[in-house]
């Protein structure tokens, strides 16, 4: 999974990992072993991020 979201990091575009509220702990240390910036989000999180 870690190299499908490495192959998204692209310029200019913000990289979002959307999850369930119960897994947000451990989808943020998978954002530790990947290159980049990764934000992690819940479904209910993701419409503050478009703002």
């Amino acid at each position: 999974m870690a190299d499908q979201l490495d192959g998204f990091r692209t310029q200019r575009y913000q990289r979002v990992l959307v999850v369930p509220e119960m897994v947000t702990n451990a989808a943020e240390r998978l954002d530790e072993d990947l290159e980049g910036d990764l934000t992690v989000s819940t479904p209910d999180g993701v419409s503050e991020l478009l703002q």
